[in-house]
Order: C-alpha cells, then structure tokens, then sequence
C-alpha cells in the first residue's frame, strides 16, 4: 500500500493537528497582548481566531480518515466554510448570536481545512521512496 492510499491518521507526526495549535497559540498570545480598551478590532479578531481554532479541531475529525492523495475533500471543507462566512456576512442586519456561531464554524472549516491540505502535502512530499536496486 503506497502513501497516497493510506489514511491521514496513519501517517504518525503528520496526523498531530500542530497548525490548530500554533493558531490556539498565537490567537491567544494576541488576545492578552492587545487589551479590549485600547485595540477593540484586534482584540475581536483575535478572539474569534481563537475561538474558531478550537472548534476546528472536533470538526476536522472526519478529515483525519481520509487518503493522503485524496484532497478534494479538504477543498470542500474549505469551500463550505467561505460561503458560510460570505452568506452571514452579507445578510443586512449582520449575524445575530445563533447565527455568529455558525459563522465560528465555517472559519473554523476553513481553518481545518487548509490545515488538513497543508499536512497532506507534507505527508506525501515527505513519502518515503521506494529504492531501486
């Protein structure tokens, strides 16, 4: 069984969901830096970061069992996550509380999403060859 047939899941270091938790990190690194009183934009931003990085990690789950060589559906999840936050964003009165947390979601499928892409990638550029004699 070549890499690309194998699942992410398999892959040992690669299945590590470690750009989440570099997002977790710096989001909430930026979140106490940046006090509310004087940076409410960054602070905000930040916060919603933070929160949608956190939900990215149960949402990715199904994304763990997919094939390495399989990326299509990595660019579903992020495709899903863009028009969800397009379509929140472009009602009139913006999102209210339900919806702002459907609106979490969807950045954090974006999110999972390239974490995923960029992690089968790595996985397949760093396959291990078969030696010919």
């Amino acid at each position: 069984m070549t890499m690309t047939e194998q699942r992410l899941s398999r892959q040992g270091k690669f299945a590590w969901p470690i750009p989440e938790i570099v997002t977790i990190f710096i989001a909430a690194v930026s979140f106490v830096l940046f006090p509310e009183d004087e940076y409410f934009e960054i602070n905000t931003f930040s916060g919603m970061i933070l929160a949608s990085a956190v939900i990215s990690l149960p949402i990715g789950i199904p994304l763990l069992f997919a094939k390495v060589g399989f990326f299509w559906f990595d660019f579903a999840y992020v495709a899903a996550g863009v028009l969800v936050y397009r379509y929140f964003l472009g009602l009139p009165d913006g999102a209210y509380i339900g919806e702002g947390l459907i609106l979490l979601a969807g950045i954090a499928c974006v999110i999972s999403g390239c974490s995923h892409t960029l992690r089968r990638i790595l996985a397949s550029r760093f396959a291990k060859k078969p030696r010919s004699k």
